[in-house]
């Protein structure tokens, strides 16, 4: 097994033994698995591009601000708050900026890089010929890129097994400046997406159902590092990432271990039971206190929340339309106290955590 290992924001070029922790977690835990003789490795470098094609912090100033924005308005953390333990001072904040979400920002604004990057990738996936392709983080977005926006990445791992962790391939401005429009699995064999919900650098799910796409969850409060930290494990020895994938990729009978992974994990992965009731009042019955906004606020929430997976239409048939819907709205006249009592306690019946919004 030959697998290929492109990291994500950081200095990678800084080490030239960058990727020996990968390459151990990931040889231990596929030898655990069973897999014999241990797995060959290459790595894609790619920081001096980053460095050759930059053009100062004011050439990406805005994108860097849009990028911020979405990730306050999708409730992401803010990468600069999400320095690395031990850090201090305003130089390892600018840092974190410019590795982070300056990064980021900068692949897409530079159409040049981003050609760079992907004749580099072809050049070492021709040469590495890899069964899997494993990113991190904005090599996520590096891999993803040649795959949806370069001729070349249609038919160039058709075989190979795609696994992204720490990735902002659907990050709201990732996918608007680089991926518009719907998210697609590329032609692969089997694309894997190992998502925790407590990594902070921008990242998010990707909610597509595709009988080649699994997205894994690996919830651990050691966020965005690929292996373990004294917090817990990292996205490659996470339990869930050993049962869903390590396990598949080791077994001589990976169909018949892949099958088992996808039902475990898509019935860990079926959707939960949730309400939001959103309540906007702009018609107060004093036309001193009648408002222009609410209204407008309310429904700036709904698409926000079916943008995070929530359905605003009936899931099923019902006498009331609203009745399985996971958004429900109360404007104006028909936000009265007892609307407001029956929907909560429809909500509190059946036990459904229910998020409450008022404007």
């Amino acid at each position: 097994m030959k697998i290929l290992l492109v990291h994500g924001v950081g200095h990678a070029d800084l080490d030239k033994d960058y990727y020996k922790p990968w390459r151990s977690e990931i040889t231990d835990e596929l030898t655990s698995c069973g897999l014999s003789p241990a797995p060959g490795y290459d790595g894609l470098v790619y920081d001096d591009l980053f460095q050759q094609y930059d053009h100062g912090p004011g050439m990406y100033a805005a994108a860097i601000a849009e990028l911020l924005a979405s990730a306050a308005v999708h409730a992401v953390t803010d990468p600069l708050t999400a320095a690395p333990p031990g850090s201090r001072g305003l130089f390892d904040m600018f840092d974190a900026l410019l590795w982070r979400a300056g990064m980021v920002a900068q692949l897409a604004v530079e159409q040049g890089l981003r050609k760079a990057l992907r004749d580099k990738l072809v050049a070492l996936i021709q040469q590495a010929q890899p069964d899997v392709l494993m990113a991190h983080s904005l090599g996520s977005l590096i891999t993803y890129d040649l795959f949806r926006n370069d001729p070349r990445g249609g038919n160039i791992l058709p075989n190979a097994i795609y696994i992204t962790f720490g990735s902002q391939i659907n990050n709201p401005f990732a996918r608007s400046r680089l991926f518009p429009g719907q998210i697609q699995v590329p032609n692969v064999k089997f694309w894997y997406h190992l998502f925790n919900p407590q990594d902070p650098v921008l990242t998010a799910p990707i909610p597509i159902s595709n009988p080649k796409f699994l997205q894994v969850p690996t919830p651990s409060p050691s966020g965005h590092s690929p292996t373990a930290t004294a917090s817990g494990p990292g996205y490659l020895d996470h339990p869930n990432t050993k049962s869903a994938v390590w396990t598949v990729l080791s077994r001589p009978n990976g169909a018949r271990a892949m099958s088992q992974s996808l039902g475990m994990f898509r019935r860990v992965e079926e959707k939960p039971k949730r309400r939001a009731l959103l309540i906007g009042i702009n018609d107060y019955p004093d036309p001193a206190n009648r408002l222009d906004g609410c209204v407008n606020d309310t429904f700036l929430i709904s698409s926000l929340l079916q943008e995070r997976g929530f359905d605003l239409e009936a899931r099923n048939s019902s006498s009331d339309p609203s009745e399985n819907s996971e958004i429900r709205v109360l404007l104006n006249d028909r936000a009265t106290a007892s609307a407001i009592r029956e929907r909560v306690s429809k909500c509190a019946i059946r036990r459904r955590p229910i998020a409450i919004f008022v404007r």
